[in-house]
């Protein structure tokens, strides 16, 4: 059993859960824990088809984080050095680092999410309750991909046509708005296409019966458990102050307690559930395998 395969309602909840805390603290082993948690799953799920491309605008977004907030925020007791009259201090660059890590994991946690939970498995959790809201969503999960084949195909048709011939920027930026435009076109086109198909089929109507090929298992009830058992755990953490961490104007932690540590014991959980699933299925399979 893994993450993707077990029931959407349970993976939703999951996802919710993982992403709540981060929120509610600064503490930078939290935030860590995440990071590592989201990374390590999403080189589990992507292995195949990763690319460095994949890392540059997180590395880009940790940068920018870490080392522009000290420029604009000049809080903090511990001066590093001055910079135009106005002062770098060590605790607003250790505030940028810390949430360029927060910011990181959840860019990588939302990846995961989008590989995780495909458009039926976001029908069945929202079908009920949003038609429509579900309908946008899982239209605009699938057109992204969709419309970046299309443009590589447009692309490829006009460089066949030898409209990408010239070498010279204005006649790129005239070929670039030329794909851009066809582009547009298909992508409004096949969105009425979709919104008619769905409608002829009775989508959204009151009376409108759902089928769903999932079915809630005693096996998803112990992954829901578990998660409600951490969240539990962490809610009772952020009450009693276990995770308290301030930046400004001094770094200011809690020492370490059982509720520390049994609370960061729980987030790890958390956070390494999906690979810890992920790994335990691989090595049932190669158990399985090795018996026949």
């Amino acid at each position: 059993m893994s993450i993707s395969s077990i029931h959407p309602i349970a993976t939703a909840i999951y996802y919710v859960s993982v992403l709540v805390f981060p929120m509610f603290t600064l503490n930078p082993l939290l935030q860590v824990c995440s990071l590592l948690g989201s990374f390590c799953y999403f080189l589990k799920i992507q292995s195949k088809i990763i690319k460095a491309k994949d890392f540059v605008f997180p590395c880009l977004l940790f940068l920018i984080m870490t080392f522009g907030n000290p420029l604009f925020s000049h809080n903090g007791a511990t001066i590093l050095f001055y910079m135009n009259s106005n002062p770098i201090t060590a605790e607003s660059l250790l505030y940028g680092l810390n949430v360029g890590v927060m910011l990181i994991a959840v860019l990588f946690w939302f990846r995961s999410f989008s590989v995780v939970m495909t458009e039926d498995k976001l029908l069945c959790v929202f079908g009920k309750l949003s038609p429509k809201l579900t309908l946008v969503i899982s239209s605009s999960l699938r057109f992204v991909p969709l419309i970046k084949r299309r443009y590589e195909t447009i692309a490829m048709a006009q460089k066949g046509l030898g409209l990408f011939s010239s070498d010279s920027w204005v006649d790129k930026i005239k070929s670039k708005l030329r794909v851009f435009n066809a582009l547009i076109g298909c992508g409004i086109e096949k969105a009425v296409e979709t919104g008619s198909s769905m409608r002829g089929r009775g989508y959204g109507l009151k009376n409108r019966t759902h089928y769903s090929v999932f079915r809630f298992t005693k096996q998803d009830a112990i992954i829901v458990a578990i998660i409600l058992l951490t969240d539990v755990i962490m809610f009772y953490g952020l009450y009693s102050g276990a995770f308290a961490f301030e930046f400004y104007p001094s770094i200011v932690f809690t020492e370490f307690s059982a509720n520390t540590i049994i609370a960061l014991c729980a987030y790890a959980l958390l956070s390494f559930l999906p690979l810890i699933l992920e790994v335990k299925e691989a090595l049932q399979w190669r158990y399985y395998r090795s018996k026949i």
